[in-house]
């Protein structure tokens, strides 16, 4: 079994872990092992910055990563993704290439 590349969920009343991994049909989210930042937009989505691959977008009822694309995201360039932060309407990332507003 696979020990990296997902999220683990505690639940505070029972103790229980329910682990998400990275599993999915795009070869580079499959590569992600190691996750820098994480910020819940609500209660079924969350922003995860990544190290070397950029950011996904993880919803826990399906379970499913996506990768963000935007115009200002490299598509051809590796990055890491160190903070992630939302202020007013927007979400800015800090990221190996510089502040990024998405």
């Amino acid at each position: 079994s696979d020990l990296f590349g997902g999220l683990n969920k505690l639940d505070l009343n029972t103790l229980e872990i329910e682990s998400f991994y990275t599993k999915s049909n795009d070869s580079i989210i499959n590569n992600v092992d190691i996750i820098k930042s994480i910020l819940k937009i609500d209660n079924d989505l969350l922003i995860i910055g990544t190290q070397d691959y950029g950011l996904l977008k993880f919803i826990p009822s399906t379970k499913e990563y996506i990768k963000i694309e935007s115009s200002v995201l490299p598509t051809n360039r590796a990055f890491t993704v160190y903070k992630i932060a939302k202020r007013n309407d927007f979400i800015f990332a800090a990221t190996s290439l510089g502040l990024l507003k998405l």
